[in-house]
């Protein structure tokens, strides 16, 4: 098992690396080409429509039919980065950022964004301007403006 294969154990379905490196599995993610992107994984790794469908998440089997049969597409962002995940194909061969799976120390040293480290606000907000319009005590919260 390669270290792509073992960072992704936990997934339902990982393309074997053979596959993954193909001239058709290049050509086809490079076109995002996915109706050949299905076919591949449906033919060479003996994954029924099911399999695909729960790989990628969100995906009924009719519908993986459906794009393996070039009835319908898959354009939306959201789904492109489901069906790297779902398979384990790095972001690069899809015009995709590295995925989170690609490098498990990837973001581990930043630590999260507080409200408290944004910057302030410099120009009023709508609602701030709404409240200084209304509210007889010139624009201080109080009772009044309650």
């Amino acid at each position: 098992m390669d270290d792509r294969e073992t960072r992704r154990s936990g997934y339902p379905l990982t393309i074997p690396d053979t596959l993954l490196h193909s001239d058709a599995m290049r050509r086809a993610c490079a076109a995002r080409d996915f109706q050949e992107v299905f076919r591949l994984v449906n033919r060479r790794t003996g994954s029924s429509y099911a399999d695909i469908a729960a790989a990628v998440g969100k995906m009924t089997t009719s519908r993986v039919s459906d794009i393996i049969r070039g009835v319908r597409g898959i354009r939306g962002q959201a789904v492109i980065e489901r069906v790297a995940d779902g398979f384990g194909i790095p972001g690069e061969m899809l015009g995709l950022p590295r995925r989170t799976w690609e490098d498990p120390t990837a973001n581990q040293d930043e630590a999260p964004i507080s409200v408290d480290d944004l910057p302030a606000r410099s120009t009023p907000t709508l609602a701030s301007r709404f409240h200084e319009a209304v509210c007889p005590t010139g624009g201080q919260v109080s009772e009044k403006c309650l």
